[in-house]
């Protein structure tokens, strides 16, 4: 069967998958193929560069085929990292090496606000955009103000990522189109206050179809009550990225959350005892050692799938007595919180990553012994799945650390 004996409905649905070069090379096919992909050649934008700004400037402000317009109507995902907006790499060209990069990155970063009033005339145009993912946001929003228009009247938009930079940006995100759904944003703890928990709660909480939230580096400026903030009814996925321990509170907000992921920027955190009761998870994600006693202070209640790092170090303690040694009170006082939360979730999977020496799971050589193990087993009764990631203590003797903790994780 002849793909192009499809009627043309169904060859523009699709092609309708296909982006950039690929569908370059189906419209060099025939001409029939042509007039029905080659809107799909302009649907993507990258730019690593001020040199692919001004390519992309250049190629999207075009006319597309049959003269409908520029071909930045047909633009569906763009990505513009703070890289494209260095004015140290503006003499990049197009094929430059990996080490003319480096060399620019060297000299520090510079605005060049040339290169934000070009991507301001394609988002202008760029009318049927479905992905955004523009670090410097807030400086095109302050060189072209049609931008925050044009950002408004984009109902296809469902992804978004940017820095968050100051509240003032808020507004601009508050007027998006409803078909939100995603949402990444980055944010810089180093200045304290651009970015205030309520403002930023309430912009996100008039979308009612946002059930994906990351932030990174998020620093609330002071502690607040959950009661005080609005509810985000809709998220359902929440991933903290090395925030600090007062972020937390957003999960708070999320009555409807399945799955969370948190890791914290410093160490030790302070820990806040003020919580709402969370509903059951589907995947809990603790990629810290101390994130477990934040999120148990009150809020966590069961979870399906409950993933752990670097908590357990279980060839330094065969399994937890009752009085702890001198020396081993953090190490001990970890696994307790461990297994705190183990026995307050109840998992069905469990995946911890665990830290051995050339002694395997024993705290000594010699024949296997019961250990934490044998404590997580109490703590999980219902346990059906568990995943043991095993980090080498010396990484010269992992094949001999991994063939002794198998062998003796087969006898436990």
């Amino acid at each position: 069967m002849n793909l192009l004996s499809l009627n043309d409905d169904v060859l523009v649905y699709i092609f309708s998958f296909l982006y950039g070069r690929d569908a370059l090379h189906i419209s060099l096919a025939s001409r029939r193929a042509y007039d029905l992909s080659i809107s799909r050649v302009p649907s993507t934008g990258v730019c690593r560069s001020p040199y692919h700004v001004t390519r992309m400037h250049e190629y999207m402000l075009g006319p597309a085929a049959g003269n409908t317009g520029p071909r930045a109507r047909y633009l569906h995902m763009l990505n513009v990292p703070y890289v494209a907006f260095n004015l140290w790499y503006s003499q990049i060209p197009g094929q430059a090496c990996v080490e003319d990069y480096y060399t620019a990155a060297d000299e520090g970063f510079a605005l060049d606000t040339s290169m934000a009033k070009l991507v301001d005339e394609v988002l202008i145009h760029a009318v049927n955009l479905r992905s955004l993912s523009i670090d410097m946001l807030s400086v095109c929003v302050e060189e072209d103000p049609r931008v925050g228009e044009a950002l408004s009247s984009m109902t296809h938009l469902t992804n978004l990522r940017m820095w968050l930079v100051a509240d003032s940006i808020l507004r601009t995100i508050k007027s998006l189109p409803n078909s939100l759904s995603r949402v990444i944003f980055h944010c810089d703890h180093a200045i304290p206050g651009t970015i205030t928990l309520p403002p930023l709660l309430s912009s996100l909480a008039v979308f009612t179809n946002l059930h994906s939230i990351t932030l990174h580096d998020f620093k609330p400026p002071s502690p607040i009550s959950p009661s005080t903030l609005p509810l985000l009814r809709s998220v359902r996925h929440l991933n903290l990225e090395q925030c600090w321990e007062d972020a937390i509170i957003i999960a708070d907000c999320c009555p409807s959350l399945e799955t969370l992921k948190f890791s914290l920027n410093r160490w030790p955190p302070q820990l806040s005892q003020s919580a709402r009761r969370w509903p059951p998870l589907r995947r809990l994600t603790l990629a810290d050692q101390l994130a477990g006693p934040i999120v148990h202070t009150g809020r966590v209640s069961t979870v399906h799938a409950l993933e752990l790092g670097d908590v357990f170090t279980v060839s330094d303690i065969p399994p937890l007595p009752a009085v702890v040694p001198n020396g081993f009170e953090d190490i001990f006082e970890h696994v307790r919180h461990a297994l705190s939360l183990i026995r307050t979730t109840h998992p069905s999977a469990l995946r911890a990553a665990i830290r051995v020496n050339e002694t395997g799971f024993n705290g000594r050589l010699g024949p296997p012994r019961p250990t934490v193990l044998g404590d997580i087993a109490v703590a999980a009764p219902k346990l059906r799945v568990l995943d043991l990631v095993l980090k080498p203590v010396k990484i010269q003797k992992w094949r001999d650390i991994l063939v002794r903790t198998t062998v003796q994780f087969s006898k436990c």
